[in-house]
């Protein structure tokens, strides 16, 4: 088996290795977990985005709307996700987080993680 896909015990760092012949190489990338949140009014106060922007997402959030984050590898759709997730906990509103690898963080007081586990539970079976 060519690909391994872990997480370090205890810190949560995610480790990702592939090997002949699935690449010329070997390969890993490690991933860290973010240590705090980015409030969507650091992304103003460091010109990432507009006010209106910000206030159109946290409009977005209290109305309920649904909001798509795409992009690259390493783009920030994670660190944006855990600001948005900070106006959702500000709501007081229960939140479910279903997740494959545990990356988003919630505040909120009533928070429920739920995890996928390959060959437990899927994706489908939690929503």
């Amino acid at each position: 088996q060519p690909l391994l896909s872990a997480e370090l015990p205890e810190t949560g760092e995610r480790f990702e290795g592939i090997l002949p012949p699935a690449a010329p190489g070997p390969v890993f990338a490690l991933r860290k977990r973010a240590i705090g949140v980015i409030p969507l009014e650091r992304y103003v106060i460091d010109g990432m985005m507009t006010s209106a922007q910000a206030g159109f997402l946290v409009r977005a959030v209290r109305e309920r709307q649904n909001v798509l984050i795409a992009g690259a590898t390493s783009s920030g759709k994670t660190t944006l996700a855990n600001a948005l997730l900070a106006e959702i906990a500000a709501t007081g509103d229960r939140v479910l987080v279903l997740e494959d690898t545990v990356e988003l963080q919630c505040a909120a007081r009533d928070h429920v993680p739920l995890r996928t586990r390959a060959g437990v539970v899927s994706m489908t079976e939690l929503v």
